[in-house]
């Protein structure tokens, strides 16, 4: 074999088994990803200013229960949650956010849910969402605790099954690759009136907005 030849599929072998070490090394050595949930922890309720992170099985987050790390404060902190998620089944899932105080859901960069108040405990779902089953769609939820006790659950439900909390089956932690959002796009504003008093709605939002893309 000529020895031009030669070297240019030795090169290219070469170059092929590093892109393979590369994915590897991303995604574990065998192949394989990472289970858990990225936590990021603000010390403020605006998302500004990160003093921590840790990685955690689901998104099931109870002040009472949850340790915490140095620097969060007691109250109007925030924290943010971003993994993969992909379901075992294709269909359409409604997701529920247990929030204590303010929650925001996006999936595959869209917002599903958004109820950005610190109004106490809320049941938050979304509208129906297709998915298929074994894609990895990027999951992020936005929470702030404005104060005297927090919550942020994450349940799924299969349209005409029973809701649960999301398996830790189901999350894989985020890669390099993964497409967090630019949160500059929201106005993480108090929702108070000049003179001090919360002010009060109702949040269809998670419909309106259903098919939006940021």
């Amino acid at each position: 074999m000529n020895t031009r030849i030669t070297f240019v599929l030795v090169s290219i072998v070469v170059a092929m088994m590093t892109v393979a070490a590369v994915l590897a090394a991303d995604n574990g050595a065998d192949g394989s990803r990472d289970t858990g949930v990225q936590v990021t922890y603000f010390s403020d309720k605006h998302l500004h200013n990160p003093v921590a992170t840790s990685t955690e099985s689901q998104i099931n987050f109870n002040s009472n229960t949850h340790t915490f790390p140095p620097n969060v404060p007691d109250a109007d902190y925030a924290l943010r949650f971003q993994a993969y998620l992909s379901v075992p089944e294709s269909g359409e899932y409604v997701f529920t956010v247990s929030a204590d105080d303010a929650a925001i859901l996006l999936l595959n960069q869209r917002v599903e849910i958004f109820h950005w108040i610190g109004d106490g405990l809320s049941q938050l779902s979304s509208a129906p969402v297709t998915l298929s089953a074994g894609v990895l769609y990027p999951l992020e939820l936005l929470h702030y605790e404005f104060c005297c006790g927090a919550q942020a659950v994450l349940s799924i439900q299969k349209v005409g099954d029973s809701p649960i909390i999301v398996p830790a089956s189901y999350f894989t932690q985020p890669d390099s690759a993964f497409p967090a959002q630019d949160l500059s796009r929201f106005n993480f504003t108090d929702r108070y009136d000049a003179d001090g008093n919360m002010l009060v709605y109702t949040d269809n939002l998670a419909f309106a907005w259903h098919n939006w893309s940021w």
